[in-house]
């Protein structure tokens, strides 16, 4: 089996929390409560511009080692600077929290 960075594991358990608790993967629209039924996970990575975070979309459909790829071409893209960014959440070994996200999971070491 090939070797992860032990991040789709916890993006799956993140995903779990998120199917619970609803109200934390909503967002505010005006005066109404829009409910997400998809599951997007940003993925910081560090580029000589800086940090951008690429998404992994549908993540809650994906094995982990098809998450581990994809986190493998978007950060190979987002250091070739081929990459659009939109977050969501953001997944970062940092443990700020910007105020676009939804919420940030910091995990530290690999």
């Amino acid at each position: 089996m090939p070797k992860t960075s032990g991040r789709p594991p916890n993006f799956k358990a993140a995903i779990a929390g998120l199917t619970e608790l609803p109200a934390v993967n909503a967002e505010i629209d005006g005066e109404d409560i829009v409910y997400k039924n998809h599951y997007d996970i940003g993925v910081a990575v560090g580029t000589e511009q800086g940090l951008v975070v690429p998404v992994v979309r549908d993540a809650d459909l994906k094995s982990f080692a098809d998450i581990e790829k994809e986190i493998g071409a978007l950060g190979r893209k987002a250091r070739d600077g081929k990459l659009r960014c939109h977050k969501p959440w953001n997944w970062s070994n940092l443990t700020d929290v910007h105020p676009h996200d939804a919420g940030t999971v910091g995990q530290r070491g690999h």
